[in-house]
């Protein structure tokens, strides 16, 4: 008897740890998480929203299907409408410096 609760301890403490592990597993994951949402938030929410819709795949198959065809439609239709024409640059070749006033390479 006393052997099992020994067993019994020892298997608590084991579960103990690894939950601890596991939560610091987790806060670890929301705060690179938080991170890469400063610094990448495009990026990251890309992915995030690629994580929902495998959720969504795996959960409601039919809804995902519907979803996706949605997410496709809208993807064909904004890229068919027409590009604006390109703005020139600040850095364009038109401009030199000596065409600037107050610049030292004006003579």
């Amino acid at each position: 008897m006393n052997r099992m609760v020994l067993n019994l301890l020892i298997l608590g403490a084991i579960l103990a740890v690894l939950r601890a592990v596991l939560i610091a597993l987790l806060v670890g994951v929301v705060l690179a998480l938080l991170v890469a949402l400063i610094t990448r938030p495009r990026d990251t929410l890309a992915f995030l929203v690629f994580l929902g819709l495998l959720g969504l795949a795996g959960a409601h198959p039919l809804a995902f299907i519907i979803t996706l065809g949605v997410v496709v439609i809208a993807s064909i239709l904004a890229n068919s409408k027409p590009k604006a024409p390109p703005q020139a640059l600040l850095t364009d070749g038109r401009e030199r410096p000596t065409n600037w006033k107050g610049s030292a390479a004006v003579s």
